[in-house]
């Protein structure tokens, strides 16, 4: 009788091993699983870390090439805003000085057979400006004898230059580093204030079609400095 029960708790622990065993294998493959999943998790969230750190260093480097390209933007623009301050002064300037040319200066002009160099691509390039096709010498100086030739230079309008005018006086003569007031004044007193002339006028029309944008700008800046000052 004792051995029967004996034998019936073993074999009910026997049972209920196996039982907990199936449940441990069963809670260990729903662990492992977690597990798994956890591990899955925590490789994606460092992939999303490193990606988001990545995306952080890009942006950073990002800010700092657009500071410094607006910085040179900024430096540029000054740059810009000055020599268009300067440009049509120097116009004016320029035709103060030609107003100024004495006539016995344009006299000894129509005496010479052969003109130094500096003189005739001066009085070419004003020719140019002044719409004649003709740049022969013979027919710069009837240019520059004829009465209205002073008064024609004077009331110019920089607006009548053209880009394709702008861009041949400038590889044909102002791209010459002795196209200047000091070199060619020294080669004759009426050249000195016509180059001058020829520079002023070049550079006023390049800078006359950005003049709307400037004043635009000239504008939002007056206006961007009011909304801070109000913030």
């Amino acid at each position: 009788m004792h051995l029967n029960v004996g034998l019936q708790k073993l074999r009910d622990t026997e049972l209920a091993v196996s039982e907990l065993q199936k449940t441990l294998r069963e809670k260990s493959t729903v662990l492992e699983a977690k597990q798994a999943e956890a591990n899955e998790k925590l490789k994606q969230m460092v992939k999303d870390q490193q990606v988001a750190e990545e995306k952080r260093q890009a942006s950073l480097l990002l800010r700092t090439e657009l500071e410094k390209q607006n910085e040179a933007i900024g430096i540029k623009k000054e740059k810009a805003y000055e020599d268009l301050a300067k440009a049509e002064p120097a116009v004016e300037e320029a035709k103060k000085s030609v107003s100024n040319i004495k006539r016995t200066h344009l006299d000894e002009i129509k005496t010479l057979a052969r003109p130094p160099d500096k003189v005739r691509i001066t009085l070419e390039a004003v020719a140019l400006l002044l719409g004649n096709k003709e740049t022969d010498w013979n027919s710069i100086r009837r240019m520059v004898m004829d009465k209205s030739f002073i008064p024609s230079v004077v009331s110019f309008d920089s607006e009548k230059i053209s880009p394709k005018l702008r861009a041949q006086l400038k590889k044909d003569y102002l791209s010459d580093p002795d196209f200047n007031f000091e070199v060619v004044n020294r080669a004759s007193k009426a050249c000195g204030p016509l180059v001058s002339w020829v520079l002023a006028q070049v550079r006023n029309s390049f800078y006359l079609p950005f003049l709307p944008l400037f004043n635009m700008l000239g504008c939002l800046c007056v206006l961007d400095a009011d909304l801070h000052m109000r913030q």
